[in-house]
């Protein structure tokens, strides 16, 4: 078969522009690597330094980490920064040793990359615009809830002198018991009459933006040249090209998550790391969580240095008004109706 040469030409051109967006893409993103100063080394520690600082100055603010946390989940939560401060204050609020924080809290990490969480603390992979992703923290939640209280119910019913001790054994035994169970009877396991609310988070973080740098182990292209990777996702690549735009998306994702996942008087915290002064889409955001929650307050470090002001923004949510949310009502979208064939 002879293609005319048009055609040709066409095909050649195309493949031509896809590789020169490509290119260009590549290029916008090791410029935005490029940008902040100093060595590999001192951009991390200056990551983990603001990272730190954030959380624990929103803390001693807010109240963020009481006595009333015993689930919590930390969204985009690797490279664990702060995660490691959740489960440091829990365990101080608790009284019980941070390694032995499960005993008591289920403190849950969810991110796209691969991050080891704490001992004492769990961690979930996935991508968080995936509705099985928010449905396997809720597992989770739901999970580790029904070990505690029966492991509680167990020591109680032997002693009255129940120690931590003994209820950590409990716990032990029933995670592996759980472990131990096949997929259908796992689900005919935890399939059973438990209200949501029961099992909700008391408090979600959200600190979804782009990759961390790479810290330690082999050369990794998805820590270390995140937009390889994001090339075959476009929702992924959009913080990297369009980051105004696509953490306002990050943040509907994790709203998402609170429709269902939060308690009722829950508290949300949400950082958005790259915005613009007076964008309307931060209006149209704060509009729909004071739809969700008694009390916003949009807070920002100016105090602590001027240059965060334009860039880094804090969504403080307190005291959710509902138990769950019809997440079409929140979002103002009309559902499509598919009615059946005759």
């Amino acid at each position: 078969m002879i293609v005319p040469s048009f055609i040709q030409t066409h095909t050649v051109l195309s493949r031509h522009a896809s590789v020169l967006k490509y290119g260009l893409h590549i290029l916008r993103t090791k410029r935005l690597y490029a940008r902040k100063p100093g060595s590999r080394d001192e951009q991390i520690k200056e990551q983990d330094r603001f990272s730190h600082m954030s959380i624990s100055q929103l803390d001693k603010e807010f109240d963020l980490f009481n006595d009333t946390v015993t689930r919590m989940v930390d969204l985009g939560f690797a490279p664990g920064n702060w995660l490691l401060y959740a489960q440091k204050r829990l365990s101080e609020v608790h009284s019980v040793e941070p390694h032995k924080l499960n005993t008591i809290c289920t403190v849950v990490g969810f991110d796209i990359l691969f991050c080891q969480a704490p001992k004492g603390t769990y961690s979930i992979q996935g991508n968080i615009y995936s509705q099985n992703a928010h449905s396997n923290i809720l597992d989770l939640l739901k999970k580790r809830t029904y070990i505690l209280e029966e492991a509680r119910k167990k020591s109680q019913l032997n002693s009255e002198s129940s120690t931590k001790d003994n209820i950590e054994a409990d716990i032990t035994r029933l995670a592996s018991k759980v472990s131990s169970l096949t997929i259908e009877n796992k689900l005919a396991y935890f399939d059973q009459d438990m209200d949501l609310d029961r099992y909700q988070a008391d408090l979600i973080l959200s600190d979804l933006t782009t990759a961390f740098l790479q810290r330690d182990g082999f050369f990794n292209n998805t820590m270390a040249k995140p937009f390889i990777r994001s090339r075959e996702n476009e929702l992924l690549r959009q913080p990297l090209v369009n980051p105004h735009e696509a953490h306002l998306d990050l943040a509907d994702a994790a709203m998402l998550l609170c429709c269902d996942s939060l308690a009722k008087n829950g508290t949300f915290v949400l950082r958005l790391a790259d915005v613009r002064p007076g964008d309307q889409g931060l209006g149209l955001l704060q509009r729909r969580l004071e739809k969700m929650f008694q009390s916003v307050e949009r807070w920002r470090f100016d105090h602590v240095d001027p240059r965060l002001s334009l860039k880094e923004v804090f969504f403080i949510c307190k005291k959710k008004l509902n138990k769950t949310y019809d997440k079409y009502d929140l979002f103002d979208v009309r559902q499509i109706q598919v009615e059946a064939k005759p």
